[in-house]
């Protein structure tokens, strides 16, 4: 009876083995959170994101919303002579960024970080998530180690795991730049801009409300900033078309949009660490309509370009001291 007990432990324990090695041996980076919708547990980064933070081993960063997808991290890497983990949250809240880029400093410790900000991520003052987006388990953004065993020895990692072999690849591509360049072109973006001009946004800008969103980024943002004095931030407030801001200046939603940026200069105020810029209307950018593929999505062409300009400016401002 005892060796029967004495196999079946073993067996039991070279299975969990087993599973733990090959779910690591996939994602290393613990991108595929387990969760029981197939589509968003497979393409939702908000569920990737978290094991990245916690399992990357480069300790600088790049972080921000969907602008970020569109910059290239090698790029980056290349003009900063660092390596960087990439942290892209499409749709995401200021809330949500900031939980992740909190739990970065904590793990890593960084010498810099680039975050690409937009100010409709700042809209949502008090929500972690937007009003339209599934629950999403806040324990994936726990540190616990205990989160790490759960997701090595489930059985679902397990099945995704074997789904990606089969496909031929491990982890997702971490680098992957969206919008791709064929999508984006003059004739897009002005079908874009012609059906935003028969919308009505009123309601919209009182959804959005700067005054409130300086609550929002001086409770997270200056926190961290403040908690991390070693590490030089730089925030970028990213371009949009000047369609885009054509369309806004028909509401209330272009004065908020503009106290954004006064909210965040006076939040940066006598902070030699931090550097802040602008290029929300910049003509170099905001102007190149064959380089986006909506009013406010551009390609991986103006996103190279984009972080040249950050480097010329990090460098004059930060370098040359």
């Amino acid at each position: 009876m005892n060796k029967w007990i004495t196999k079946t432990l073993i067996v039991t324990s070279f299975v969990i083995v087993i599973i733990a090695f090959i779910d690591y041996y996939v994602d290393p980076y613990f991108q595929y959170r387990y969760y029981n919708n197939e589509y968003f547990y497979k393409t939702e980064p908000k569920f990737q994101m978290p094991g990245i933070v916690k399992n990357s081993k480069y300790k600088n960063l790049l972080i921000g919303g969907s602008g970020l997808e569109s910059i290239n991290q090698l790029k980056a890497e290349e003009l900063f002579g660092t390596k960087f983990t990439k942290i892209a949250v499409p749709n995401s809240t200021s809330k949500l960024v900031a939980i992740l880029l909190e739990n970065f400093l904590i793990k890593h410790n960084p010498d810099l970080v680039i975050y690409f900000l937009r100010p409709a991520n700042f809209c949502y003052t008090d929500e972690v998530y937007t009003h339209d987006q599934k629950d999403i388990p806040m324990y994936l953004y726990d540190s616990s180690i205990r989160n790490d065993y759960k997701y090595l020895l489930n059985i679902q990692t397990l099945i995704t795991s074997f789904q990606h072999l089969s496909y031929g690849k491990k982890a997702f591509n971490l680098n992957e730049l969206y919008p791709k360049q064929a999508d984006c072109n003059e004739n897009k973006v002005l079908s874009y801009f012609n059906a935003a001009i028969e919308r009505d946004y009123a309601d919209y800008s009182n959804v959005c409300k700067i005054n409130d969103q300086k609550i929002s980024i001086q409770s997270d943002l200056l926190k961290i900033i403040n908690k991390n004095k070693n590490t030089r931030f730089i925030l970028i407030n990213i371009p949009i078309t000047a369609l885009k801001q054509k369309v806004f200046k028909k509401s209330k939603i272009y004065l908020n949009y503009k106290r954004f940026s006064f909210s965040i200069e006076s939040l940066i105020q006598n902070k030699k660490n931090v550097l802040f810029l602008d290029y929300r209307e910049n003509e170099d950018f905001s102007t190149d309509y064959s380089n986006y593929c909506d009013l406010t999505h551009f390609s991986s062409v103006l996103g190279d370009r984009l972080i040249e300009k950050t480097y010329d400016d990090y460098f004059n401002s930060f370098e040359k001291e």
